[in-house]
């Protein structure tokens, strides 16, 4: 969905100040997030992202022989809010750029 979207998607060019035509990136992510199935969808994709993180993170622990009564359940709450705030971090851009915006461009 990125690479269809960012690398092959719809190609947006400026021209800067000295005369080179290069890539708007920036009104790419713009465009694409001021649509709310797609802030929606990535939203969803992101949680689903924050579950996988969280189990990653506990099962390596685990898969080093990290684990007993007293450690896993600490290790189970780090590995929540360690999945909790890498997911929180890459909703916010999407979210904050459909707010911004004023939704459906």
């Amino acid at each position: 969905w990125h690479l269809l979207h960012f690398k092959f998607g719809e190609v947006v060019m400026y021209t800067t100040a000295d005369g080179k035509v290069i890539p708007d990136l920036y009104l790419v992510v713009y465009k694409f997030f001021g649509n709310t199935i797609n802030v929606i969808l990535y939203i969803a994709v992101m949680a689903l992202l924050g579950f996988h993180l969280s189990h990653g993170f506990w099962s390596a622990f685990q898969s080093l022989g990290l684990n007993g009564k007293r450690f896993t359940p600490f290790v189970y709450g780090l590995a929540a809010v360690f999945a909790v705030v890498m997911a929180t971090g890459f909703i916010v851009l999407p979210v904050w750029i459909f707010i911004i915006s004023g939704g459906a461009l």
